[in-house]
């Protein structure tokens, strides 16, 4: 007994030191040292040594637009880099083309700072800011379909048909037991037997999501969310998507942080009739953009294409 002890004991002791030399030597090798990053040769910020580009950049108030918290899969964080840009790793390469990373572009997820950096960023992107908004209202459209309304502290949004926004969804476990799918779609609901399901994440997730906002619409985020649901057959091993569950089980009043608005596609020539097809969440921006027309005094012809499944599915 006295051995078996003792040996733990040592083994305790052993892994104790070779943390305190891993660490130690971290400190050496990669040093907490500041970077500076000259933003469209004028502004100055200052990032820390090994971090990404994109997190020195979000702590610095500017929001890249990235709709994978920094995983490396949308290909949104986009920057210019002035001078000899860093060689493409295999992830930059399968989500940008050749002939903008021969000009300089990478993704700033992808680049960790190691010595002073400059780059070209768009005006739109430095004049995004970041919010703490409250839940005004989370109603069921569709049974996987809601509409969130976000009141925002500030004035006015400015905004253009077309833009998105950012929500980050903290660390947690969000459950789908906390949905109130309203009695309209309560029968349609229940039937998909996804009322147990639910998700954790050890980190907090972002998530774009285009503005639905009327012209009106300027002390408010309206937005369409649709639940991620894994496939019919694999409910029990792959989860739902946890910032679209986190945002189903929202409440009135409870808080959302976001950020933007993010420049994304939007309406080159109104003077001409205009055709709109959407389907699901994606008549989102075009809702703001017919609602846009509605607002002027006077508008080409318009016309709008709703595609769903069922008549379940009809927002």
């Amino acid at each position: 007994m006295l051995t078996v002890l003792t040996s733990a004991v040592g083994l305790l002791g052993f892994a104790i030191v070779l943390s305190i030399i891993i660490l130690g030597a971290r400190r050496l090798l990669v040093p907490s040292t500041p970077v500076p990053i000259t933003i469209n040769q004028e502004q100055q910020l200052t990032g820390h040594f090994g971090e990404s580009l994109l997190r020195a950049l979000t702590d610095n108030d500017i929001h890249v637009p990235s709709a994978c918290a920094g995983a490396g899969t949308c290909g949104l964080c986009r920057v210019h880099i002035d001078g000899k840009a860093p060689q493409a790793n295999p992830i930059e390469k399968a989500l940008l083309p050749t002939t903008r990373l021969d000009v300089g572009d990478r993704l700033a997820c992808q680049i960790h700072l190691r010595e002073s950096l400059a780059i070209n960023l768009p005006q739109s992107m430095l004049s995004t800011r970041s919010w703490s908004g409250t839940v005004l209202s989370n109603r069921a459209l569709s049974p996987l379909i809601r509409e969130l309304r976000i009141s925002l502290d500030t004035d006015s949004l400015s905004f253009e048909p077309g833009n998105y926004i950012q929500i980050t969804a903290p660390s947690g476990t969000a459950r789908l037991t906390d949905v109130d799918p309203d009695e309209m779609h309560r029968k349609s609901w229940e039937s998909l037997g996804i009322s147990h399901l639910g998700v954790h994440s050890d980190k907090p997730l972002t998530r774009a999501y285009s503005l639905a906002n009327r012209p009106e619409d300027a002390n408010a985020v309206t937005l369409m969310v649709r639940l991620a649901l894994p496939p019919p057959d694999s409910a029990d091993t792959i989860p739902p998507g946890f910032v679209s569950t986190w945002l189903f089980s929202r409440q009135v009043g409870d808080t959302v942080d976001l950020s933007g608005p993010h420049a994304g596609f939007h309406i080159v020539d109104e003077t001409c009739e205009m055709v709109f097809v959407g389907g699901g969440v994606g008549m989102a921006p075009l809702r703001s953009m017919i609602h846009r027309q509605l607002s002027r005094p006077q508008h080409e012809p318009l016309t709008f294409f709703y595609g769903a499944r069922s008549d379940d599915d009809l927002l």
